[in-house]
């Protein structure tokens, strides 16, 4: 889907629309599947690299909350080796 198509403007609409229709706190859940969506459209395999960028980021942010403690804190690279 290009930037300068009628699909992709057809898209924003309807997404944008419905983002404001939306509660606020469902409005994230829109977002994630208009992601999705957009990145899928072309090529049904960015499917699978955007799910695994979104578990990574989501993991990454929970072990991130676990170690607040300034102390404990560790560093995005750490972090990285210790998943892997």
């Amino acid at each position: 889907m290009l930037f300068n198509s009628l699909s992709y403007i057809l898209f924003l609409v309807v997404v944008f629309t419905i983002y404001w229709v939306l509660k606020e706190q469902y409005r994230w859940i829109l977002l994630l599947a208009a992601s999705y969506f957009f990145y899928m459209y072309s090529a049904p395999k960015y499917g699978l690299l955007i799910f695994s960028i979104t578990l990574v980021s989501y993991l990454s942010a929970i072990a991130i909350e676990n170690h607040s403690d300034e102390k404990k804190k560790i560093s995005g690279n750490e972090l990285c080796h210790r998943c892997v």
